[in-house]
């Protein structure tokens, strides 16, 4: 497994991240979006405008790869959806959106990522953790599953023509594959 130096986003980040999105959006949806789109965060000047004004309990985590260039990206923020809001004694994140770099599948980097995203979240008193993912993209759901996150039931359309399926877990990830 790859060693990656993981480590929150900042304000300079923001070409870098921005360019790397584009690139992981077009490898992981090729073929599962009806139509080739734009990836949501593949314009600096939005990402410049989110750390500007960044709610206080976001986070956007970057794995390093030697030489220093992004080879992961994961952001997670309070679960937006309702129905998990409202369930007494949880506290619930989300997973809002996670890449890897298409060259280094399989190498590490989506799984430590996922590891510290863990760590972050239940040291900060999450418990639970959802993430919705596009049907149609057997890569991550297998990804998800072997780590622990399954499906929970709920789908919904997407504004990408596509419908997306809820996953759950209950937090800290414990899938012993998680890297720590």
């Amino acid at each position: 497994m790859a060693r990656h130096s993981i480590r929150q986003a900042t304000l300079a980040d923001c070409d870098a991240l921005a360019s790397f999105i584009a690139e992981a959006w077009v490898a992981a949806y090729a073929t599962v979006l009806p139509r080739p789109m734009k990836a949501p965060g593949s314009n600096p000047g939005d990402w410049q405008t989110y750390f500007a004004s960044r709610p206080a309990e976001d986070r956007v985590w970057l794995a390093a790869a030697r030489g220093g260039r992004i080879a992961g990206y994961a952001r997670t923020g309070p679960a937006r959806d309702d129905d998990l809001a409202r369930r007494p004694g949880e506290r619930w994140a989300e997973l809002v959106s996670h890449y890897t770099d298409p060259g280094a599948l399989r190498e590490g980097t989506g799984t430590t990522l996922l590891g510290r995203v863990s760590d972050d979240l239940t040291t900060r008193g999450y418990t639970s953790l959802a993430l919705w993912q596009f049907v149609g993209n057997p890569v991550a759901a297998a990804f998800y599953e072997r780590r622990g996150l399954p499906l929970d039931g709920a789908r919904r359309a997407s504004r990408f023509g596509v419908d997306e399926v809820r996953r759950t877990a209950t937090l800290p990830l414990v899938d012993p594959t998680l890297a720590r």
